[in-house]
């Protein structure tokens, strides 16, 4: 391999898969089969941000399909814990990341809107 290639990797804790992402940024293996060494990963992560008072207001009074089962999902599930509950209302949701991304992250801020 006289190229190297970097693969980048978006929203990968926005699905369940992120665990994939992990081996192959963090041990150059996917599904048990070593990465050559001319491949470089970079992950994109979402932020861990809950929405704001406005952000929950606008959602409530839209109709659209994604957005109705999450309206659903908050009226409807009583048994709701704390965790679940705060979940609910990120702006992205996530899942928890692996400790072992945690070493490799870089936090670039948030991007402001004029």
């Amino acid at each position: 391999p006289d190229q190297q290639v970097v693969v980048v990797l978006d929203e990968v804790n926005a699905t369940s898969a992120l665990w994939v992402a992990k081996d192959m940024l963090c041990d150059h293996i996917c599904f048990g089969v070593r990465i050559p060494l001319n491949i470089a990963f970079v992950v994109i992560l979402n932020p861990w941000k809950v929405r704001t008072p406005q952000q929950q207001a606008a959602i409530a009074e839209m109709d659209v399909g994604g957005l109705d089962f999450l309206k659903y999902q908050q009226n409807t599930n009583s048994t709701n814990n704390s965790s679940q509950t705060k979940s609910l209302n990120l702006v992205y949701q996530i899942h928890r990341s692996p400790e072992t991304l945690y070493s490799l992250v870089w936090d670039w801020g948030s991007s402001s809107t004029t």
